[in-house]
């Protein structure tokens, strides 16, 4: 139905909000990612739930972390390349978001659109 698409597309919303603050801390990933996982497998959106557990922030943030390049580098400049690490990091849940969560939604458009289809010419 329309009202479990538009749950899903809030969820997935939160979700990959939520994911650049998760990626601080394994509590952080607690408090504000994983109840949205769970809510949506409550919800039975099973799929976005197991698409939303790949999310890995804290393994990205750390991948796009450039703190060991900066050691050597003056204080006034280490600004910018902290504001380069954290440019990676959003890419990294931008590309997660994209190449996994948004098929999932999609597919379940498409599910709900040929159902509606369906009923509205009575197939």
């Amino acid at each position: 139905s329309f009202e479990v698409l538009v749950k899903s597309y809030a969820l997935a919303l939160m979700a990959r909000s939520m994911a650049y603050r998760a990626g601080r801390s394994q509590a952080l990933m607690q408090k504000f990612f994983q109840p949205i996982v769970d809510l949506a497998e409550d919800l039975g959106l099973l799929e976005l739930a197991s698409t939303m557990r790949t999310c890995k922030p804290m393994e990205w943030r750390k991948s796009a972390s450039n703190e060991q390049e900066t050691t050597g580098i003056p204080l006034h400049l280490r600004q910018r390349c902290l504001s380069i690490s954290m440019n990676r990091y959003q890419d990294h849940i931008n590309n997660w978001f994209c190449d996994s969560v948004t098929p999932v939604l999609q597919k379940m458009r498409q599910s709900i659109l040929k159902a509606h289809c369906q009923r509205v010419l009575g197939a």
